[in-house]
């Protein structure tokens, strides 16, 4: 899929000509005022919410897109720019964009989010929820950013996303096994010590691997 993203992302560059000259990293003239998008990642703990926008290189070709990470829910989603407008007082970036689906293709539906700038380490984003998600919006409900140098992805995965994940794997294993269990389908009473231990490690073993995941998506790794 990383193949895929790639490609799409370099040719909606091309695609968006001047526009996309925005989406070049530069440093602010001043802290509270935009003249390119973050190079940063930006989190919020009370939303249990971070993005970034990712560049990709192909060749001497390069672009960006985004990456939205809900560790509430554990849920990351790409997302290619189309457009990008700056308000006059360089303090309001908007950004229209349109998810990857899993198969790396471009969705049918644009959504814009604006990122209001409070200083070089404060942001404000609305978080909307669509049927794709909880995306960054320009409307929804408003939390404060902090810009971030490295990601987050791990913190908040084993923060926000554990616990949750956690508890949905151990009582869907667990019941899997008591109907095993009353059905005559295995030895293993799922109430004994040895099969809670059992569990327990299988449960950890699937969280773990499912927050790997999580956290490579996220920052772009294989």
């Amino acid at each position: 899929m990383k193949k895929n993203v790639a490609k799409l992302v370099l040719a909606m560059t091309l695609g968006l000509g001047g526009v996309v000259a925005l989406s070049q990293p530069v440093t602010a003239s001043a802290s509270s005022k935009f003249t390119g998008i973050p190079t940063t990642y930006l989190k919020s703990a009370k939303a249990q919410y971070a993005f970034h926008w990712q560049k990709v290189t192909v060749g001497k070709k390069t672009g960006t897109f985004l990456i939205f990470g809900n560790f509430k829910t554990s849920g990351v989603s790409y997302a290619i720019p189309t457009k990008y407008k700056l308000s006059k007082t360089h303090r309001t970036l908007t950004t229209y964009y349109k998810l990857l689906n899993n198969k790396g293709k471009v969705g049918k539906a644009t959504y814009r989010m604006d990122l209001y700038k409070y200083s070089n380490a404060h942001y404000r984003v609305k978080l909307n929820n669509y049927k794709a998600g909880l995306l960054p919006s320009y409307k929804g409900k408003a939390y404060t950013f902090t810009s971030v140098k490295t990601s987050p992805a791990k913190t908040y995965a084993n923060k926000y996303t554990k616990p949750g994940l956690t508890s949905a794997y151990m009582t869907t294993l667990t019941n899997y096994v008591q109907a095993q269990y009353k059905d005559g389908k295995t030895s293993v009473d799922p109430s004994t010590a040895d099969a809670k231990a059992q569990i327990k490690t299988e449960v950890d073993k699937q969280v773990n691997t499912t927050l790997t995941s999580l956290i490579n998506s996220f920052n772009y790794q294989k």
